[in-house]
């Protein structure tokens, strides 16, 4: 399991590879991309599987990507599953169902790992990263001592509890 799945316009990779390349020298997180896909893998289950099981989704929004119906679902995808981190590499129009979600602008981006905006990413990943950590381990105790199969919703509200009581805890 991947600690990142990127999602990406064909067009960008090379922009990917610089940034995902960042990553992984400054964090050591582990990415995971489509170019990983094995000759003779089917590409959607194998998209579907590491989606699915990336503790985090970036999403890089360009004029390319903004086109693509894969880079909508995998970014829909990880909405839906809270792992959402989208930035903007270039001055593209988002879709209309992801302009309320808060971008960050790496338009500018010169793989600077002190560019305001790639340390914006990078925190987001983190916290990320720790949310669904938390949840894991909570889920994994619930089912492994009291023997409980929690829904997706039970999911969705212990994650939005622990965002909480972690909240409480930085403030007092």
């Amino acid at each position: 399991m991947a600690d990142i799945f990127v999602s990406y316009a064909r067009e960008d990779r090379a922009w990917v590879a610089d940034f995902t390349a960042l990553l992984t020298r400054t964090y050591g997180w582990t990415v995971w991309w489509d170019r990983e896909i094995q000759v003779g893998e089917e590409f959607d289950r194998v998209i579907e599987r590491e989606l699915a099981e990336a503790r985090c989704v970036i999403v890089v929004w360009s004029s390319c990507s903004v086109e693509s119906n894969w880079v909508r679902s995998e970014a829909r995808a990880a909405q839906q599953a809270r792992k959402l981190v989208p930035l903007r590499r270039d001055e593209a129009q988002l879709p209309i169902e992801f302009t309320s979600i808060h971008t960050a602008n790496l338009a500018d981006f010169s793989r600077d790992p002190t560019h305001s905006g790639f340390d914006e990413v990078c925190r987001a990943i983190r916290a990320r990263i720790q949310r669904n950590d938390a949840s894991a381990a909570v889920m994994s105790y619930a089912v492994e001592r009291k023997g409980v199969k929690p829904t997706s919703s039970a999911r969705r509200w212990l994650g939005s509890g622990l965002l909480v009581a972690g909240a409480m805890t930085v403030l007092y």
